[in-house]
């Protein structure tokens, strides 16, 4: 086992600031663990600081958040953590137009939902603008004391065509945007810069984003060497899709090595109560500790550490990161079973006990992997997790085609019987965690765990099938055997899904038995319930895919004559 590079910045993000003594506990927790950064987003529905010159933008107790992360800056440079404030995206700082109508960008960024979303964006081209990031910069500087400022620049596709952005030309969009996200990050670096004479050796870190990638080269390029980037991206293969390796583009590890500043910015919060991600992440941590890159953070929910909830020493997800960011090694570093044995063992589990809790949580990061690819980001991306995509066609009576039978195939073939066996195994070592010998209920309590991932893997299993079953109403293709009557099937199916998401919402409402549960999973369920709850109406009334759209003709039919094609 060969340490292949240990990132000089370790740590997490929290996508706000604490209201309770969370983040001085989550300091020391980093401190103890070996890691030494936590940013902290300050900015939303409004400032969470107080900027003197634009009251108006700031959250109503911004005088007292300011208070609050001065002392929690100062716990941590006692303790070795740097805190970083965060000013997050422009197109997240909503309001700011509502109070400014002159900052707004010009011209429309249409969505496929109808909607602009440009509708809340401001200019960075306008003199306004950029005062109020002088001002923001110059205050938290006064307020705080930070040794580095960071900021995300904006996400999706978005551009301005007001004169000062298009110089009176005729500009195609593609360089409007790049224009958009190069005018913002000097005017984020010049925020900083000019803070310097305040705060010597004042430092600045600049997440990139969704719908930057294009354009990372030219903003890197804009700037001096000095800034910080961390690569952040959530289309396809980015780093918040958690896809397995070869994550990081070839022009972020090229940059890198020409003397950039590169770090990675992940997704741990998307391990939530199923534990589906931490051996992804480990990968991806791998491959950037291969690029050499700097740094190495990721955001997180407040998940307990240290307390009788969790039981074994650390919330799991807490206890990969900690083993991930110090230790990421060339073979896949030290098992996840390894880790929270010894969380467990770390607070006085018996080695039994400690062992079968690591093979358990290792179990479960394996088998709940299939569950997560069947369920991708249910309960962030609302309506397109794969189980809403299915009710939403039964919905809408969606024609079939060629391609979405090649999906029907892959279900059938892989997907299904993937779940089925992760199903198996969840059930199978949550009765043998019930069993088990164990005073502190420890293993109970990881047996629930198990019992929850097999449920919500059991509503996923189900809509998978239902998705199987509506396409096969709209194929000739019987290949696979006799069928009981479509309708009839396709309701079985449906029904068996909602009863399992019932269960699963049972699950989660006691929460607090769970060692997982990190506080937010209650948003998880209303959606998909609406959307099947929707399906099984549809369903009931004879749903069926439609007709598909006209097709082309044959591109030979106009070429031959009738004599030739006979």
């Amino acid at each position: 086992m060969s340490v292949v590079h240990k990132f000089a910045q370790r740590g997490v993000t929290l996508q706000g600031l604490p209201p309770d003594d969370y983040g001085f506990a989550l300091v020391e927790w980093l401190a103890e663990n070996g890691l030494n950064r936590l940013e902290v987003r300050l900015s939303g529905g409004g400032l969470g600081f107080i900027v003197k010159d634009f009251p108006e933008l700031c959250v109503k107790d911004a005088a007292e958040r300011t208070d609050r992360l001065a002392r929690l800056l100062e716990h941590g440079r006692a303790l070795g953590v740097r805190v970083v404030p965060t000013i997050s995206h422009a197109d997240g700082n909503h309001g700011f137009v509502r109070h400014h109508p002159e900052w707004q960008v010009k011209g429309e960024v249409p969505h496929a939902t109808g909607v602009n979303l440009n509708q809340l964006l401001y200019c960075f081209k306008h003199p306004g603008v950029q005062e109020l990031y002088h001002c923001a910069v110059r205050d938290l500087v006064q307020a705080v004391q930070p040794e580095e400022i960071q900021f995300w620049v904006t996400e999706n596709y978005l551009r301005c065509e007001c004169e000062a952005c298009t110089g009176g030309e005729d500009v195609d969009a593609y360089e409007l945007t790049r224009r958009y996200f190069v005018n913002q990050v000097r005017v984020l670096y010049d925020s900083v810069e000019q803070a310097r004479a305040l705060r010597a050796g004042l430092e600045i870190s600049i997440w990139t984003s969704q719908g930057s990638r294009p354009h990372n080269e030219a903003m890197l390029h804009a700037l001096p060497k000095d800034v910080l980037w961390f690569y952040y991206e959530g289309e396809r293969r980015g780093c918040y899709n958690l896809r397995r390796r070869k994550v990081i583009p070839p022009e972020m590890k090229r940059l890198q090595a020409e003397g950039y500043r590169v770090g990675i910015q992940l997704d741990w919060a998307s391990c939530g109560s199923f534990l589906t991600t931490p051996g992804t992440i480990r990968e991806i941590c791998v491959e950037a500790a291969e690029a050499k890159l700097e740094a190495a953070v990721g955001w997180i929910q407040q998940y307990p550490f240290n307390r009788e909830l969790e039981r074994g020493g650390a919330h799991p997800v807490l206890a990969c990161i900690a083993e991930v960011c110090n230790n990421p090694v060339d073979d896949g570093g030290e098992s996840l079973a390894r880790v929270m044995a010894k969380a467990a063992s770390n607070v006085g589990h018996p080695p039994a006990v400690a062992e079968a809790a690591g093979r358990a949580w290792e179990m479960l990061d394996k088998a709940a992997r299939s569950i997560h690819l069947a369920d991708t980001y249910s309960y962030w991306w609302y309506g397109t997790n794969l189980p809403g995509a299915i009710c939403e066609r039964i919905i809408r009576r969606a024609p079939v085609d060629e391609l979405d039978q090649r999906w029907v195939d892959e279900a059938w073939d892989v997907t299904v019987p993937e779940l089925d066996d992760a199903i198996q195994q969840l059930d199978n070592e949550a009765v043998k965690l019930s069993e088990a010998k164990d005073e502190t209920g420890y293993l109970a309590a990881l047996a629930r765990q198990l019992k929850l991932a097999a449920e919500w893997g059991r509503f996923c299993r189900w809509m998978l099938w239902a998705g199987i079953v509506y396409h096969r109403m709209g194929s000739w293709d019987t290949c696979h055997g006799p069928w009981r009557d479509d309708q009839t099937e396709l309701l079985a199916a449906l029904e068996a899904a909602r009863k399992a998401l019932a269960e699963a919402e049972n699950m989660l409402s006691q929460e607090k038995q769970l060692l997982c549960g990190p506080g937010s999973f209650n948003r998880r369920v209303p959606v998909p319930k609406d959307q099947l709850d929707l399906a099984i109406r549809a369903a009931s009334e004879g749903a069926r895919p439609g007709p598909l759209p006209r097709q082309d003709p044959y591109p030979y039919a106009k070429s031959l004559s009738r004599s030739e094609i006979d």
